[in-house]
């Protein structure tokens, strides 16, 4: 059972509140990084020294990341060495996508930097890393999907049929206690 959490929230969110808050009763060692209106006033190298200092004080155990976050989470990775055991993204924005049959394109930031770090594989990520997309969900991006699946292969990879970027809650919280397990 994995007993130590930090959690990254998505755009805008608070990490003692919904899920962040969830995932505080599943575990005795929780902390948590919010992508808050106040954090995302900040560049985003401060941003990624922020969540490096909260993996590096974190330790070992399991970082959970959501929508936005899981990208800040991918940035903060890159050539970054740590302790984390287990990485979890949930409906991750994964860098520049674009979904044709939706007219939906997203540009973060920094995009060519996620993009050279995964053509050189320069993402620090532990063995156990899974991510989890909805196949409906707007910035599900099969092609960029597919790097990420060569870099932790295809057993830890679950598109989630008819999910959108927000999955259903008690599909969330079977994902979390089954990874927490």
């Amino acid at each position: 059972m994995t007993d130590k959490v930090l959690y990254i929230t998505g755009r805008g969110g608070d990490h003692t509140k919904g899920l962040g808050g969830y995932i505080s009763t599943l575990v005795p060692n929780y902390s948590g990084v919010s992508v808050s209106v106040p954090f995302l006033r900040q560049c985003v190298d401060e941003q990624i020294v922020e969540i490096r200092r909260a993996i590096t004080n974190h330790g070992t155990g399991t970082l959970i990341a959501n929508s936005y976050g899981a990208y800040l989470t991918i940035l903060s990775l890159i050539d970054f060495e740590h302790e984390l055991e287990q990485v979890v993204l949930l409906s991750p924005v994964l860098g520049k996508a674009m979904a044709k049959d939706r007219m939906y394109y997203s540009r973060p930031p920094a995009t060519v930097r996620v993009s050279n770090a995964i053509k050189e594989r320069r993402i620090n990520l532990p063995e156990r890393t899974a991510i989890f997309v909805g196949t409906e969900d707007e910035l599900y991006d099969p092609p960029l999907l597919a790097t990420y699946t060569e870099i932790i292969g295809e057993s830890n990879v679950y598109l989630l049929e008819g999910q959108h970027h927000n999955l259903d809650k008690d599909l969330m919280q079977d994902i979390l206690r089954e990874r927490l397990r």
